[in-house]
């Protein structure tokens, strides 16, 4: 009869392990999902970024062309 129940015994603490690496790796998943989306985030943010930088600067630019038109039609 202990033999059977040590048997018993071995396979609820088995059973228990799988399920607490089953929630180890479903967490760690989650995690990695998680940990993908900021990242996701963080690359549209800096693409937002650099439109808005490339744009600024392209008005710049043009704003300085214009300066530029304007003191040389005063000149004339």
């Amino acid at each position: 009869m202990a033999i059977v129940e040590m048997n018993q015994l071995r396979e609820k603490i088995w059973e228990q392990k799988m399920l607490w690496e089953k929630e180890k790796l479903d967490k760690s998943h989650e995690l990695e999902r998680e940990r993908i989306e900021v990242e996701k985030e963080r690359w549209a943010y800096e693409k937002e970024r650099e439109i808005t930088e490339r744009e600024r600067t392209k008005m710049e630019f043009e704003l300085r062309m214009k300066e530029l038109e304007l003191k040389y039609q005063k000149k004339n």
